[in-house]
């Protein structure tokens, strides 16, 4: 049985390098496809073709993405699914209780959906931080008009 790995890059040198550290590991360079966002030179990546170009989540091993984009992927802790979080600053925000995200499982992408940050975790097994999810998390620190508490 086949699995379908998805390695996210910043750059091509990083790219280039992966692609060789799979042919160490004997996985064939027939395997892999890489796909970057339009005006990136590919040259020397193994090459997509024009179906997979149109759409990112078909079997692909390597993949560039914009520098400034920012990906991060959590873990649902009923199903133990990957979740790639759409909107990261909806994470942050401990006065949003769901952010936006979709499953990385199965075949093909799946859709949108929303998540409750309570059932979110690191793939570490970590919870999430306390700052994210509760808005009083200081208050024990600070008293009655906002100032630091001093012992």
């Amino acid at each position: 049985m086949y699995r379908r790995l998805l390695f996210l890059f910043p750059d091509k040198v990083g790219a280039q390098k992966a692609v060789e550290n799979l042919i160490q590991e004997n996985i064939s360079i027939r395997q892999m496809r890489a796909l970057s966002r339009p005006g990136v030179d590919l040259q020397g990546l193994p090459v997509s073709a024009a179906n997979q170009r149109r759409d990112m989540h078909s079997k692909n091993v390597v993949a560039l993405r914009n520098k400034k984009e920012r990906i991060m992927f959590l873990v649902h802790c009923k199903t133990h699914d990957l979740v790639e979080i759409l909107d990261p600053q909806a994470l942050f925000d401990p006065w949003k209780e769901c952010v936006e995200g979709c499953y990385h499982a199965g075949e093909e992408m799946q859709d949108a959906q929303l998540f409750d940050k309570c059932e979110l975790s690191f793939q570490s097994g970590e919870c999430l931080p306390e700052c994210w999810t509760n808005t009083h998390f200081r208050d024990n620190q600070f008293g009655a008009y906002g100032r630091l508490k001093v012992a």
